[in-house]
């Protein structure tokens, strides 16, 4: 019996190859789409996971609350750790971990350096708890030998073979950072899972960096400072939280700071606060990417469904001849999903090897570290499996019940055609699934439209600066170099292409970021707020066009005397008129700078914040990077110029740049992704839903070739026999338009709410969805209406 069925599907599927292949296609692509989809989103909810104590770990952040609303910040001030491992000795462990960001390492033989140097996105700095809490694999050394003493260093196994050629060697080897540390190699760790926040590839003892400048008192905050805990078994969050007023009020000197735990299941994706591996993955987005692969699937099956019962006329004498040979219902329904079952395994094979095969480009769309390889994973494999049994279930259901409950002798008469069509609801059910399909697929584009407008509207918002042809290079911070960084840019000047260049902090909108308490003029407590310092030379201002709202921009000088501060700090203040805040004081820790002029606001962050305080003053001690402004003729020639007079100050340093037009477009890659993700699968569900609509028209002129005959007979033009179908199909297009829409509009609408500066949804782009749903709508009815209505009516009305 199995063989007599296998035979009759294979059969089935030869003799219908149109309708097969828009099945198999359909199937392919939902199924193709879905499971990319599952690896991608199972990919960014595993981050971190492997640690065993994944749900008892916890990163200390804070809450800054303002009248205006509140701050979060991912640093914690330098005493803090020290602080709760005495106020809080029932946690297990309390880690403090430090990132030296974009350092140079230099291979050192004891007495000179060797020449061989490298740049690191991070090197670590911390203490032995911290791999008590995280479970990194040591090859070489431990822990507790490396990173007590001053001066060790760990590094990863693809590190140590980049330095050294063979990891087996590096140990007692010493490496000169920034060239100005001496740390010697005694740890080697294995390379960490690419799904991790914590890219330990360089971990030095925190003993080293006692000292570094970079780490202040209770009062200041950096992201590069940051602590971890670990609960002990027992130990609930709510109970420990009881604990933390009675901790900030005995540390802190305000209320406004307040300082609560984030579990290590959030930091990938909270965008607040950020992690380590610079890259958090949105929740919303994510459960977006689901709800489109369950569409795309649900898409899939509605072809099968219809195509499937459209076809159950042509198979009624069939399935007459085996009722009244004595088969039973269930083994022809039985029949009917294997050959379903069938169908989705060709489909299911199709759609893992299109997924293998375009790995590089799906994963293109959302992480590049991130490598499609379904058969490779056990996980992806079951999922596939499973996937196959729900669609077989749910596409080859209804039309196996409706196709095995024909009566035999209306069956083996051929009476089932008109029913199959109208009266038992199989058309209407079948424009319905059509109907959706085009829902679906009209909301994904209306939420393309929305997506690329509110990116269009990022790139050319204006930011209250120039971004245009700046390139920004990090300086080498040892004290020589420091004294030749001046000198280093006057000689930039001289270069030709070269129209201005400043030494600073950071850019006008930057993730660096230095907030700071203080107070403003004659106020005796620091104001409720803090501000960003900029610290930047008197270049600063004309190498990024920022333009003055009163008074004048400071004075070239190396220390701290005078400061610009921007609008919004003064309204924050409650001052009203920028003149009036001129010649007060800024008081920042032991220091004090005199307000010489108000700068107009500028975006010092992403478009999805509010602008916030800013004070720009010169402060050397602080810079740490030049900006240098390009004339747009020749720029990689003044580029290289660049290159050659930054190796003749600090021949002992990597040169590299980056264009700040590039940085900031960085600030918008989840919603870059999120833009490209709809682009591509709102192209896969329309290519889905005209395969359906096709394949349904093709149904239906089939089924009314006689109907045709008989009215070309009569006199009717190939135009007006093409337009009945045509209505016939448009007005469901039409009625998915009006669902489509509101539903679009929800859920975009809620979509921008997550950015302070953002667009409106506009008519235009229902419109243009709506156009192009009936355009291409328009095209696969046309396909196959117009080749029906030009067929010889002598040939359609020849009887049997």
């Amino acid at each position: 019996m199995i063989k007599n069925y296998l035979l009759v599907a294979l059969r089935n599927f030869r003799n219908n190859k149109v309708f097969s292949l828009i099945n198999i296609l359909g199937l392919t692509l939902g199924i193709a789409c879905s499971l990319a989809i599952f690896m991608i989103v199972r990919y960014e909810f595993s981050f971190d996971t492997f640690h065993p104590n994944y749900s008892k770990i916890y990163r200390v952040v804070g809450e800054y609350h303002y009248p205006e609303g509140t701050e979060y910040q991912s640093g914690v001030p330098e005493p803090l750790p020290d602080a709760f491992k005495v106020d809080f000795p029932q946690l297990e462990a309390v880690a403090p971990i430090f990132a030296s960001l974009n350092t140079q390492v230099t291979i050192h033989d004891g007495s000179q350096p060797e020449g061989k140097r490298f740049k690191e996105e991070a090197i670590f700095y911390t203490d032995p708890s911290f791999f008590k809490i995280f479970s990194f694999h040591w090859l070489q050394g431990d822990p507790q030998s490396v990173l007590t003493q001053p001066g060790y260093i760990a590094l990863s196994k693809s590190t140590a073979d980049k330095y050294f050629g063979d990891w087996h060697t590096a140990i007692g080897k010493t490496l000169l950072k920034d060239n100005k540390e001496l740390l010697t190699v005694q740890g080697i760790l294995d390379d960490p899972p690419a799904n991790t926040d914590f890219p330990v590839r360089a971990v030095a003892s925190y003993a080293t960096m006692a000292h570094n400048p970079a780490t202040h008192g209770w009062g200041q905050v950096s992201t590069r400072f940051q602590c971890y805990v670990l609960f002990p078994p027992g130990l609930s969050l709510s109970h420990f939280n009881q604990g933390l007023p009675a901790f900030m009020k005995k540390h802190l000197h305000n209320n406004i700071d307040y300082y609560s735990l984030q579990p290590l299941s959030d930091i990938h994706f909270n965008a607040r606060y950020g992690n380590f591996g610079s890259r958090t993955a949105s929740t919303e987005t994510l459960w977006t990417l689901t709800l489109i692969g369950v569409f795309l699937l649900v898409l899939g099956c509605i072809n099968f469904i219809n195509l499937a019962t459209a076809q159950a006329v042509r198979r009624s004498r069939e399935v007459g001849i085996r009722k009244v040979l004595g088969s039973a219902r269930w083994q022809l329904a039985g029949q009917f999903l294997g050959e379903t079952a069938l169908l989705v395994i060709l489909s299911s094979i199709l759609a893992i090897g299109l997924v293998s095969s375009l790995s590089p480009f799906i994963s293109g769309l959302f992480d590049g570290s991130l490598t499609l390889k379904p058969l490779e994973s056990p996980v992806a494999l079951a999922f596939m499996a499973g996937i196959a049994i729900l669609v077989t279930f749910t596409a080859g259901f209804y039309p196996a019940i409706i196709i095995s409950g024909y009566r035999p002798i209306a069956a083996l008469k051929n009476k089932i055609a008109q029913a199959g069509s109208g009266q038992q609801g199989g058309l209407s059910l079948r424009r319905v699934l059509v109907t959706v399909q085009f829902t679906i697929a009209q909301a994904l584009i209306i939420g393309v439209l929305v997506a690329l407008s509110q990116m269009d509207f990022f790139r050319n918002s204006p930011l209250g600066f120039n971004k245009e042809a700046i390139i920004t290079v990090n300086l080498p911070l040892d004290s020589l170099s420091r004294t030749k960084w001046e000198p280093f840019r006057q000689e930039l000047l001289r270069r030709s292409g070269i129209t201005s260049a400043s030494l600073s902090f950071s850019p006008p909108a930057s993730h660096s970021v230095d907030y700071t308490d203080f107070r403003y003029g004659q106020d005796i407590k620091d104001a409720n707020f803090e501000v960003d310092l900029k610290s930047a030379d008197a270049s600063y201002p004309a190498t990024y066009d920022l333009h003055l709202a009163a008074g004048r921009f400071y004075q070239p000088s190396d220390t701290l005397h005078e400061a610009v501060v921007n609008e919004t700090l003064l309204h924050k203040l409650g001052i009203n008129d920028p003149h009036a805040a001129l010649g007060k004081y800024l008081y920042l820790d032991h220091a004090k700078a005199t307000v010489v002029g108000v700068v107009k606001d500028f975006h010092e962050h992403s478009l999805r914040a509010e602008i916030g305080p800013v004070a720009i003053l010169t402060d050397k001690s602080n810079y740490k990077m030049v900006g240098i402004k390009l004339s747009t003729a020749g720029m990689s020639t003044s580029i290289h110029s660049v290159e050659q007079v930054f190796a003749q100050f600090f021949p002992d340093y990597i040169f590299e740049y980056k264009f700040l037009d590039d940085t900031i477009a960085h600030f918008y890659d989840q919603e870059e992704k999120l833009a490209r993700s709809f682009r591509f699968f709102a192209a896969v569900a329309l290519i889905i839903s005209c395969l359906g609509l096709y394949g349904l028209i093709l149904f239906t002129t089939t089924q009314r070739i006689k109907e045709v005959g008989i009215r070309k007979v009569l006199g009717a033009s190939a135009t007006g026999i093409s337009m009945l179908f045509i209505r016939e199909f448009l007005w469901l297009i039409g009625i998915a338009f009006v669902i489509a829409s509101p539903l679009a509009w929800y859920f975009m609408n809620k979509w921008l709410q997550n950015f302070t500066y953002r667009i409106s949804i506009s008519a235009w782009m229902f419109v243009a969805t709506g156009l192009t749903a009936l355009l291409v709508g328009l095209l696969t009815i046309s396909i196959q209406t117009v080749r029906t209505a030009r067929a010889n009516p002598v040939k359609s009305l020849r009887s049997e």
